[in-house]
């Protein structure tokens, strides 16, 4: 859930989920605090991302009242005069969970792996055993983890493998990825986490 502001918020202040709160008006008790905040004060200073928690969502159709509290502080420190709030209507309740969207050999040896949405940068997701790379080598299955990970950002990370193979066909595995709602998909989430790699230009 976006919301926009009239003017930059304190950074810290904005990312703290106690500033906000969701209550059900026809959604008889709902009543909800975001599970994580984003506030990107140079890409867009004005709003913030709220992420609901999994085990709280919104349902299609239903109304809710959105409060920003008199908590919530402004770029300049100012705390807003009283709580803020706006009545909205949920019109796609639809819970997408996170997965590998696109996996690419960029190099001999390294693999940029793209997720659909933001991913929580945090164990196991950051570990290089959360991925494992299964190709046939003479009629055996091999599977074997990255070396290392670049971490580009949170939609996109950079896996290394000791070599990779042009004509070889690839599929990479991870086990398991969570998104800031607590969203959750992989192996051991009992979920799809294969995905064919593709042969970058």
């Amino acid at each position: 859930m976006k919301i926009t502001f009239n003017k930059p918020l304190d950074r810290e202040s904005a990312e703290t989920p106690a500033n906000y709160s969701i209550t059900g008006i026809n959604h008889t008790g709902y009543n909800a605090v975001p599970e994580k905040v984003t506030y990107n004060p140079v890409a867009d200073p004005y709003s913030v991302i709220l992420y609901m928690p999994a085990a709280s969502p919104l349902q299609k159709d239903k109304v809710y009242m959105v409060n920003a509290m008199g908590t919530l502080k402004d770029s300049l420190g100012s705390i807003l005069p009283s709580k803020i709030s706006y009545v909205l209507t949920c019109s796609n309740a639809t819970v997408t969970k996170p997965f590998i969207k696109e996996a690419v050999t960029i190099s001999s040896d390294s693999i940029r792996v793209d997720f659909n949405k933001e991913i929580m940068l945090n164990e196991p997701s950051i570990l290089t055993s959360n991925y494992i790379l299964q190709y046939m080598d003479n009629g055996d299955s091999v599977s074997k983890a990255p070396l290392s990970m670049c971490i580009i950002n949170k939609t996109r990370i950079i896996l290394k493998f000791d070599k990779l193979d042009q004509n070889t066909a690839y599929k990479l595995s991870f086990g398991i990825l969570q998104d800031y709602s607590g969203n959750a998909s992989g192996s051991d989430a009992g979920t799809q986490s294969t995905v064919n790699v593709s042969a970058g230009k």
